[in-house]
């Protein structure tokens, strides 16, 4: 099964040259993501699972299990979505080439059971997503999709020396059963910059938004999960040092929080909620796989319905009324983002939620609430009920679908359904309290020279860790 998984993303990469053709460059990417939804909505209701291993201990070794199903349906559904937006509009054809790659190469990460595999195939994605960000040609732009290819890089050379340090030890790239301390930490600090985890990447608000929808929607839903799945993957191998994973990822959960209860512009918000949102998957890894399937639903179909909103600035935004349809496509994932009962979004808090200690439910409860609070600022959005279509409405129809698919979201108790009631009720109160109250946190952190010597701190800080749980 694997195997044959692999020759069909090899046809995808095959066929993505099409697209340099002015004739195909809009349907290659298009009909690739139709084909590839169909496939892996088999793979996944389907339970297929296998394993398969190229060219022995210097090979590649590719496994199908339910975390790498979770990636590759969440990978589907968003590259579509993201698809549907961009073809509308007019771009060359070396940009859609790039867009047809990256939905191959993502499928491929999400198969890779060895460490030399994944830092290939994160370095490839990571120069997709850093061409596709380059294109709108604005200074901006390119500076941020620059500032994201620095501290990535910077952080696979830490990925690439802990790899090196593994193998001069196993003589095997496959995932060892343990990995030393020093390695793992290694290893994770470079996982870390592009995993979307607070301070560990903060080239993330930047890019976010001053990228296209569409773009921003791929890195959120998918791109950074490359790294997320990696980091899901060693987490058996980590030992103890997986509670620097564990620590971080709460610490992600609320400081994005914090910071999207304070912004103003409606892309920024997305993407300090992508840092706490992040956290959520990290803070649980058991279950994270689930966890990064919802998100990748639910942020891009958030990142997407930017291109409905009159106005970015949240503030101006409450002034302003929406037709209905449109009103509808933007409450409907802010609720699922905020756990509303019966969204896929309360299903994966739930599992998150039953996975974590004592002192661990008492932050992510608080971050669940930040997030309640956060998007208060669309929920309560006043509506018209003027019929007018939205831009994209094949979009938020695939998207809708997924956020409250019954066998996504049904898997919930009574007293499960309670406390998402609690949270949203205390979350919406909360925001009444504190409403025109806030304002935008310095952007210091996001600098580039601040963010390197931020990183150098954390690794000493994920050593210092180690070190105190040993």
């Amino acid at each position: 099964m694997v195997r044959i998984y692999v020759l069909f993303n090899l046809v995808l990469i095959v066929s993505s040259m099409l697209a340099f053709l002015n004739k195909f460059k809009k349907s290659i990417p298009l009909a690739a993501g139709f084909v590839n939804l169909v496939v892996a909505n088999v793979i996944y209701w389907s339970q297929l699972s296998g394993e398969a291993v190229l060219w022995n201990s210097f090979g590649v070794k590719l496994i199908l299990d339910n975390i790498s199903r979770d990636f590759l349906l969440m990978n589907s559904i968003v590259f579509l979505a993201s698809t549907i937006v961009a073809v509308k509009k007019e771009k060359p054809s070396v940009f859609f080439f790039l867009l047809a790659l990256f939905l191959p190469s993502c499928n491929l990460m999400f198969l890779s059971c060895d460490m030399f595999n994944i830092y290939v195939l994160l370095e490839l994605t990571t120069l997709v997503v850093f061409l596709l960000a380059s294109f709108g040609g604005k200074t901006n732009q390119v500076w941020s999709a620059l500032k994201y290819m620095v501290l990535g890089t910077a952080g696979m050379n830490l990925y690439l020396l802990g790899v090196g340090m593994i193998f001069a030890r196993s003589r095997t790239f496959e995932l060892p059963t343990l990995v030393d301390v020093i390695p793992a930490v290694l290893v994770i600090s470079g996982l870390l910059v592009k995993a979307g985890v607070f301070l560990f990447s903060m080239w993330l608000p930047d890019l976010h938004s001053s990228v296209e929808s569409e773009l921003s929607a791929l890195l959120s839903g998918v791109g950074i999960k490359t790294a997320v799945y990696a980091i899901l993957r060693f987490s058996p191998s980590l030992g103890k040092t997986v509670d620097v994973v564990v620590l971080f990822g709460v610490v992600s959960a609320i400081a994005g929080v914090v910071f999207a209860l304070n912004e103003r512009n409606y892309k920024r918000i997305l993407a300090y909620h992508t840092l706490s949102q992040v956290g959520f998957v990290l803070s649980a890894p058991a279950v994270g796989s689930f966890y990064a399937l919802a998100h990748g639903v639910f942020k891009s179909w958030l990142f997407l319905n930017a291109e409905e909103l009159p106005v970015k600035d949240s503030k101006k935004l409450s002034r302003e009324k929406l037709p209905f349809l449109v009103w509808l496509a933007v409450v409907l994932p802010c609720l699922t983002i905020c756990g509303l009962p019966f969204t896929i979004g309360a299903t994966a808090k739930h599992m998150v939620f039953s996975q974590l200690t004592s002192w661990q439910k008492i932050f992510m409860y608080g971050a669940a609430v930040g997030t309640v609070i956060s998007f208060s600022k669309f929920l309560f959005l006043r509506p018209t009920f003027k019929m007018m279509r939205p831009v994209n409405p094949l979009v938020h129809i695939l998207l809708g679908f997924y956020c409250f698919f019954p066998p996504l979201v049904l898997s919930v108790k009574g007293t499960e359904v309670f406390k998402s009631l609690i949270v949203l009720g205390v979350g919406a109160l909360i925001y009444f309290i504190l409403k025109n109250r806030t304002k935008p946190l310095p952007r210091r952190l996001e600098n580039l020279e601040d963010s390197l010597t931020i990183y150098v701190l954390l690794i000493a800080v994920c050593f210092l860790v180690v070190i105190v749980r040993g």
